[in-house]
């Protein structure tokens, strides 16, 4: 299929939404400081925290001049307030060195690349951010490239597999018309949130799947039911999850066939060295979410929520009580709840005993422990279930599993009524999956995320995600026990390559400093709270990098928060 004309898309979306054209919206430096606050948050977030800081300082010199956490308070409803705040600060200062004054009008003087690269010095601002100074506020042609533009020119054939975000921002600006750049960023905007969305696009209510390469690749094709009767879970077989065909790595007419029979059963012949961006979010929007591990015992919770706050940073999920829940009292385990839904944290809890405490001892072995962490024998799969039942009785409503064959047996219970329907299960990291098909099965077997193996490169994450929809809980700090490393700079385009995905900290000598005989809970607390100050450093770098990719806010509502009972 040829690639469609911009004309003719803009024909169509005219039709569907309205004509969009260009009005005044303010001048470049209120812009410039909208455009970060809009970062990682709603437009209502946004839109609140600006007034707020209109509100609190007469001018910009006086935000200048003020203290980051005093800026921060200012900014608090729009999220992030104290890294947001500080890149405020950090632009406003640089702005007033540059120039003497804080003002950007004269960037309307510029040529528009020189205008853009000078912008782009300012701590923060990347293409996106700048584009939005000058499209919304001076209306110069400056295509800002959002995910959803992106998503929906990527499916339309206007940027191909391989185009990253920064890339696009380039390609579309040229084949977009100057005069049509303000209505083809508003509308495929508008089209991408009602239409064509990232998990499951309403292709049949589109009016440009005439033109989109996606639909017509991936119609023929049928929709595989992962698992009998779960909702809301199908996997569509397209044209975005299979890589192409690269037959430059294969051995000839062998290869080749075997390459074309992967593909034909729905995977990618190999690993993704295209790197091209997930176009699947969590349902929020967001594309990475914070993962702590570790949570012992109530103390360790509240200690680390305690420093999210602190920092200003989100913590969506606690990987809870490793040693096993059976480990505390039921007095301790509705402390945790509480502490859990006052914080809005889901709880990923680890029911029992860990497989190292059974009796069978090949599990404790340097070469036994390759068989995996499998439970031994139905009684202790009936103990593992007797400490969900006990934990559900209480409000946990997420459940760590490292077993494929009780995960299909916990997805069963639920569609038999013995579980719950809003339980979730977490693929441990010990059950050992490290491609593509792998993840996809335990995502067939009733897997709500999966922890794969933690060493991963980039092209091996995204082969997986390229036929999964599952989050991929990926390691950014591992223990030493396990190879010992710190992804931290890995960070940006593991969010973009991988969304939805939780980051992961796990920092330490290993599995064994969870035990009650391993560290204290007093270093156990201080550990969580260190775990935290990393996230701080990461979501900066995220936002340095790709600030188009968004963080989810504290506690959106698909999490499982405990409900205390």
């Amino acid at each position: 299929m040829d690639r469609p004309s911009i004309e003719h898309i803009l024909d169509l979306l005219t039709s569907a939404y309205g004509n969009r054209p260009w009005q005044p919206h303010d001048s470049p430096l209120n812009v410039l400081v909208q455009t970060i606050l809009s970062q990682n948050t709603s437009d209502t977030n946004s839109t609140r925290a600006f007034r707020s800081l209109l509100a609190t300082y007469p001018s910009w010199e006086d935000v200048a001049s003020a203290e980051a956490h005093e800026i921060a308070d200012a900014i608090k409803s729009g999220g992030l307030g104290e890294i947001k705040a500080g890149r405020i600060k950090l632009a406003l200062r640089e702005i007033r060195q540059k120039r003497g004054r804080l003002e950007l009008d004269f960037l309307n003087e510029l040529p528009l690349d020189e205008a853009r690269d000078w912008l782009k010095q300012l701590p923060g601002v990347g293409t996106k951010t700048a584009n939005c100074v000058f499209l919304f506020s001076l209306g110069r042609p400056a295509l800002p490239v959002d995910t959803h533009i992106f998503r929906v020119a990527r499916r339309l054939g206007l940027i191909d597999a391989k185009t990253t975000v920064e890339k696009a921002h380039q390609r579309l600006e040229r084949l977009v018309p100057p005069d049509k750049v303000y209505p083809f960023h508003v509308l495929m905007i508008e089209h991408g949130r009602k239409v064509c969305k990232a998990p499951r696009p309403r292709c049949d209510d589109c009016v440009l799947s005439g033109l989109c390469q996606y639909f017509g690749q991936s119609r023929p094709l049928k929709r595989i039911s992962l698992t009998r009767k779960r909702r809301c879970n199908k996997l569509f077989i397209g044209s975005e999850a299979r890589a192409p065909l690269n037959l430059k790595h294969t051995g000839g007419t062998e290869m080749d066939k075997i390459a074309k029979a992967m593909e034909k059963a729905g995977f990618p012949s190999g690993d993704r060295y295209d790197l091209p961006s997930s176009t699947k979010t969590f349902p929020d929007g967001a594309h990475y979410r914070v993962e702590i591990s570790g949570m012992e015992t109530p103390k360790v919770l509240a200690a680390t929520c305690d420093e999210a706050k602190k920092q200003g940073v989100p913590f969506h999920r606690s990987i809870s009580v490793v040693r096993g829940a059976s480990m505390l009292t039921r007095e301790q385990l509705k402390e945790f709840a509480q502490i859990a839904y006052d914080n809005q944290v889901e709880v990923i809890m680890t029911p029992g005993p860990r497989p190292t405490w059974y009796t069978g001892r090949q599990v404790a072995t340097p070469e036994g422990a390759l068989s995996g962490l499998r439970m031994r024998g139905m009684d202790s799969v009936r103990h593992y279930l007797m400490d969900i039942e006990r934990c559900i009785e209480i409000g946990f409503r997420g459940f760590l599993v490292w077993d494929e064959g009780v995960l299909s047996l916990l997805n069963t219970m639920k569609q038999n009524g013995d579980l719950p329907e809003d339980v979730v299960f977490k693929v441990s990291i010990f059950a050992g999956h490290a491609n593509a098909t792998g993840v996809k099965l335990v995502e067939s077997l009733g897997a709500d995320s999966c922890n794969p193996v933690a060493d991963l490169t980039l092209p091996e994450l995204a082969s997986i995600r390229s036929v999964v929809n599952i989050p991929l809980d990926v390691h950014i700090q591992l223990w030493a026990s396990m190879g010992g490393f710190n992804r931290i700079f890995e960070t940006p385009e593991i969010a973009r390559v991988a969304s939805p995905c939780y980051f992961k900290m796990e920092p330490g000598p290993g599995l064994g400093m969870y035990m009650p005989w391993g560290m204290s809970e007093d270093t156990l607390a201080e550990l969580g709270r260190e775990k935290i100050r990393s996230i701080k450093n990461i979501i900066e770098i995220v936002g340095q990098v790709h600030p188009e990719l968004k963080l989810s806010k504290q506690g959106p509502k698909d999490l499982r928060v405990p409900v205390p009972k």
